[in-house]
């Protein structure tokens, strides 16, 4: 047998309740689980958006730098062609 304090039987109000505190709790945590979710997702939103800013203004200075070689082939070419008719 065992000694202390004798249990009494739960209530089902008792029962009730404890199953509404564990509820709760599960849902307070799950709700916890979502808000860091969200922070590490606006995060990494954040930074994704950063570097394609990034990239977006590489691709224009890209862009204009092959617009300039482009130009100054074109202008080399264009002295050989007027050499060679010469």
């Amino acid at each position: 047998m065992m000694a202390g304090h004798p249990q009494t039987p739960m209530t089902n109000q008792q029962s009730e309740s404890m199953n509404l505190e564990t509820e709760v709790k599960l849902l307070a945590d799950r709700a916890e689980e979502l808000i860091k979710t969200l922070k590490r997702l606006q995060a990494d939103n954040h930074q994704l958006r950063l570097q394609q800013e990034q990239l977006s203004a590489e691709k224009v200075e890209l862009q204009d730098r092959n617009r300039q070689a482009k130009q100054r082939i074109d202008l080399i070419v264009e002295r050989l062609r007027s050499l060679e008719s010469d």
